[in-house]
């Protein structure tokens, strides 16, 4: 930031404020962002450069070709592992289950006298 930039009621000059446009000069982006009267003389060098914009995005956001596949091979790979996760979860609760079922033997009808 130049000393210039620090007084009070400067402004940028409109060959710094394309700079600024094009490569995001970091000097100027406090001044912009808070200056009303720098961002109407911006305003008309943002609508021209609407179509660069618009054709970048388009550029940037178009969905890759091989899309489906690499969801589908992502999702495959999840369900893998859950389905790995389950049954680590139901072999470590055996010996749970096993105690379980020791210490509370079924009861049997005959010997309870219900019948």
């Amino acid at each position: 930031m130049s000393r210039l930039d620090k007084l009070p009621g400067f402004h940028p000059s409109m060959k710094r404020l394309d700079d600024w446009l094009d490569d995001g000069n970091p000097s100027v982006d406090d001044h912009v962002t808070t200056c009303v009267r720098c961002a109407a003389r911006l305003e008309p060098k943002l609508s021209e450069s609407s179509d660069l914009v618009r054709a970048a995005l388009i550029l940037a956001l178009v969905v890759p070709e091989d899309i489906d596949a690499r969801l589908t091979t992502g999702i495959d790979e999840r369900l893998a592992a859950r389905g790995s996760l389950a049954l680590l979860g139901e072999l470590l609760a055996v010996p749970f289950h096993t105690a379980k079922a020791m210490a509370n033997p079924p009861v049997d009808e005959e010997t309870t006298g219900d019948q």
